[in-house]
């Protein structure tokens, strides 16, 4: 899971599996709009953007520089 390892992605499947212990369907957008609202609270607000769009394998958060 991103939250655990920084730096390193999870896709919706892995995400969904460990933040709320359950299978989502692929096709669905769950985990989709749950990132998107982590990213109202986390990186609007601010400059440095921490959740990263991993392209072709999901999401990860920023490691520090």
């Amino acid at each position: 899971m991103p939250a655990a390892r920084p730096g390193t992605g999870g896709d919706a499947r892995e995400i969904g599996q460990e933040v709320w212990n359950q299978q989502f369907d692929p096709g669905t957008n769950f985990v989709d709009v749950a990132i998107q609202r982590l990213r109202r609270k986390l990186d609007d607000p601010f400059p440095r953007k921490l959740v990263q769009t991993v392209r072709g394998a999901g999401y990860a958060l920023q490691a520090d520089p």
